[in-house]
């Protein structure tokens, strides 16, 4: 079970600290989907975040170290099926560590699971190419960018 305090240690989705994506191991800034509000309230505004973080950071931060996954990703490509809920970021997090546990990191493409903290709102975008899926969780109240993951195939 994560310390409690976790979110603490998370800076907030527009310091310094998360501008740009130079390694995984800060969560990125994720620009604001529409004027004057970060918090993400519906399930419209959620895709929207997906569609912004896909083109402005996922991709481009893939594309570094999983060149063939940013191809798949890319916006232009295939046709892809969507769905977004809100949920506990702590039920995400269990989920995550259900389907693939000790090798989270093999399909973690950016965060870490430990971002997903107790007593928090996520939303959980899931887009689907088919047969692989691209799920990237937010942060229902900040919008920040926590996780992104390639579930396994099956």
């Amino acid at each position: 079970m994560p310390n409690p305090d976790a979110s603490s240690k998370l800076p907030p989705a527009n310091s310094a600290a998360n501008a740009g994506v130079e390694h995984v191991h800060k969560p990125a800034a994720l620009p604001s989907p529409l004027p004057h509000e970060t918090a993400i309230t519906s399930e419209q505004e959620a895709n929207v975040a997906f569609d912004v973080a896909l083109k402005k950071v996922v991709v481009p931060h893939i594309n570094s170290t999983h060149p063939k996954v940013a191809s798949f990703w890319s916006p232009v490509s295939l046709q892809a099926l969507r769905s977004a809920a809100l949920s506990s970021c702590a039920s995400q997090r269990e989920l995550i560590t259900d389907v693939v546990g000790a090798i989270a990191h093999e399909h973690m493409l950016y965060g870490e699971v430990d971002w997903l903290v107790d007593g928090r709102e996520c939303w959980s975008v899931v887009e689907s190419r088919g047969f692989a899926s691209l799920v990237m969780i937010f942060d229902s109240q900040t919008g920040q960018l926590l996780v992104v993951w390639e579930p396994p195939e099956g």
